[in-house]
Order: structure tokens, then C-alpha cells, then sequence
């Protein structure tokens, strides 16, 4: 249905991949160790971000966002990414990030944040349609949509796809 590559890095104070640890079939970036992600993939418009959010990661604190970036190929893809401290002096940043699916591009901002409302009510409807301000029936409207567009066969796609996004 879709890749979900997961990547662990440590980064040095400069932004560059000194190491790294990947499910290799699945990565979109393959070139990476020496390399600084922020200048060299990461979408102009996220560059402002990442680099705060670097900059969080080395005066120790975590920091989670949001990340468009450039895969090998060309094509944009987009990952949940969390910056925190590393044990190792020398290289100061430990970076995860998680793919998400090729269709997120496709979601409007209001259906994110309907993806976002399920997590932080534990998966619930009805909380996350309480915590939108929207009626259970408006909540349906939008996991209609986002199952349209998604290309998502019934309710189970729906939830396995709303838990890859987490």
C-alpha cells in the first residue's frame, strides 16, 4: 500500500550525517552520511524549521515537526521527524524520522488535523470530533474524504493508515 521508511541518524553540530541506520529497501535518501540534509533535501519552505529546530536538539531540547524533503529520484515525500540530544559528545543530535505515505501531500490542512485529533484521543471518534468542535457525522465527512483520497478500501485501511501518520 505504501513505503514507510524509518531512519535513526546521529548529526554533528553543522548538520551533517555522520551515521546512520535504515531499512535501506525502503529509503528514499540513500546517499546521506557526510551530507547535510537540512541544505541539500529538505524543501525550501521546511528549511526555516529544521533549522530551529537543530539548533532546539543541540542546546538539548526534543523537538518533533513536520519535514517535506527531495528523494533521490526527485519525487517529494514527507516525514514526522524528532530531534533530541545524543549521548555522544561529538555528535550531538540523535534525528528519527518516520516516512510518511506518498498520498499525505494530498490531505487539506483540516484533514491532518483530523488525523492529529484521533491520535490525541486514543484513537476515539468521538473525542477527536469533541476536540475538533465538529459533529460525529462532520468526523465521518472527513475520514470519507481522506479514505477518497487516499486510495483506502474501508475501515481498517482507514485506521492502519491513520497509525502509520502517527
Amino acid at each position: 500500500m505504501w513505503n514507510n521508511a524509518e531512519v535513526v541518524a546521529l548529526v554533528d553540530g553543522q548538520g551533517f550525517v555522520r551515521a546512520i541506520s535504515r531499512n535501506e529497501e525502503e529509503a528514499p535518501i540513500h546517499d546521506a552520511i557526510g551530507h547535510s540534509l537540512i541544505e541539500e533535501r529538505v524543501l525550501e519552505a521546511c528549511k526555516p524549521a529544521a533549522r530551529e529546530a537543530l539548533d532546539a536538539a543541540l542546546a538539548g531540547k526534543e523537538v518533533r515537526l513536520e519535514v517535506g524533503a527531495i528523494a533521490d529520484d526527485g519525487h517529494v515525500f514527507w516525514s514526522k521527524v524528532r530531534l533530541m540530544p545524543s549521548p555522544l559528545p561529538d555528535l550531538p543530535v540523535l534525528l528519527h524520522t518516520r516516512r510518511l505515505p506518498r498520498s499525505w501531500d494530498a490531505l487539506s490542512q483540516r484533514e491532518k488535523d483530523v488525523i492529529y485529533a484521533l491520535h490525541e484521543a486514543s484513537m476515539n471518534p468521538k473525542r477527536a470530533a469533541k476536540q475538533l468542535g465538529i459533529t460525529l457525522n462532520t468526523f465521518n465527512a472527513h475520514r470519507r474524504a481522506i479514505s477518497q483520497k487516499c486510495d483506502l478500501r474501508g475501515v481498517g485501511e482507514f485506521w492502519v493508515f491513520v497509525e502509520r501518520c502517527r
